[in-house]
């Protein structure tokens, strides 16, 4: 009799644990849910959070890069400029830009007509002085200015100085003749601007369209923020002369360059990974104050998105840190509860 009674306790106490743990368990199942469904929302804004933060550099680049321009400067405004290359160009949305002076103008025997200059410079193309030795160069520059005004042609701002001719106590006369851009032979062809824009002149490299590795040093260029090259071409001499089979290639090994006018848009319609849109090798092919114009500009807006970036990456920094914060507390309240 007492062995039953002994028996039936414990069957009793087995199934009262059995019982306990199964609720135990319930309560355990029950608190996860309740754990779970507090802490997957927080993790799941934590990871888009995060996903922001590891991609802000990226994005902030792209819309940051300051693309590489080239420009094309012919060093004499002949005829066959409007005959044989404008059309070439003119078909891959290339412009050029004139060179002008004293001999090389339009009008000029075997030189453009002011008609077909002045619809070149319409069609985007510029002009750029080209510097000829003279003792003063403020009454050279007025004497320019007379001829530009007598045909109606726009006053260049930028100024070439062929065989290191250039001299920077010039400087001061240039800037009140009104020149932004000066152009001196490059070293080589990996030149980016020698001067940042708006910090008075800028100083740009130039070398000729056809030397050895322009493809290379092109697309280099293509990769660099802020970067220019001015290619001269002539048509008398033989440094930079013009060909017109191999200048066909060059212009269609830049087409496959150019910069479209919104990286980030250009991405997304060509369903690329920013990442790859910010390894490809843009270019513009531009007049002087194109260019000069789009590196102003890009300086002061990655300014500003610079400030914008810093404040961005420190605002994810923080809510990223509140975030791990409050999911740490969850977890030391849910076991606490299991403790209790």
């Amino acid at each position: 009799m007492k062995k039953a009674i002994a028996l039936f306790l414990v069957v009793i106490l087995l199934a009262g644990g059995l019982f306990y743990m199964r609720r135990m368990e319930k309560e355990d199942k029950a608190r996860m849910r309740q754990l779970y469904s507090t802490v997957e929302p927080l993790q799941r804004e934590r990871e888009t959070l995060a996903a922001e933060r590891e991609n802000l550099e990226t994005d902030y680049a792209l819309q940051m890069r300051d693309v590489g321009t080239i420009e094309l400067l012919f060093r004499e405004p002949n005829a066959n400029i409007f005959t044989d290359v404008y059309p070439q160009m003119r078909d891959r949305g290339i412009v050029g830009v004139l060179g002008i002076n004293t001999q090389q103008y339009p009008g000029f025997r075997d030189k453009l007509k002011v008609e077909q200059y002045s619809r070149l410079v319409m069609d985007g193309w510029g002009s750029c002085f080209l510097y000829e030795t003279t003792g003063d160069f403020p009454a050279w520059y007025e004497h320019m200015v007379k001829w530009l005004e007598r045909d109606g042609l726009p006053v260049p701002k930028a100024i070439f100085f062929a065989d290191n001719t250039y001299d920077s106590s010039m400087d001061a006369d240039l800037i009140a003749c009104g020149i932004t851009t000066v152009i001196h032979s490059a070293e080589d062809g990996h030149s980016t601007t020698v001067t940042p824009v708006g910090s008075g002149l800028w100083h740009t490299g130039a070398m000729p369209w056809n030397y050895t590795g322009v493809n290379s040093d092109t697309e280099q260029l293509a990769r660099t923020n802020g970067a220019n090259l001015v290619f001269t071409i002539s048509f008398k001499n033989l440094w930079d002369a013009y060909e017109a089979a191999a200048f066909s290639k060059v212009l269609d090994n830049w087409v496959s360059m150019l910069a479209p006018s919104d990286a980030l848009q250009e991405a997304a319609v060509n369903e690329t990974a920013p990442e790859e849109e910010l390894e490809k090798p843009l270019l513009k092919v531009v007049n002087f104050e194109q260019a000069y114009e789009a590196h102003r500009e890009a300086e002061s807006r990655n300014a500003a998105l610079e400030r914008e970036q810093t404040q961005r990456k420190q605002e994810l920094d923080e809510k990223i840190a509140a975030l791990d914060e409050e999911i740490r507390q969850v977890y030391d309240a849910w076991d606490q509860g299991r403790k209790g």
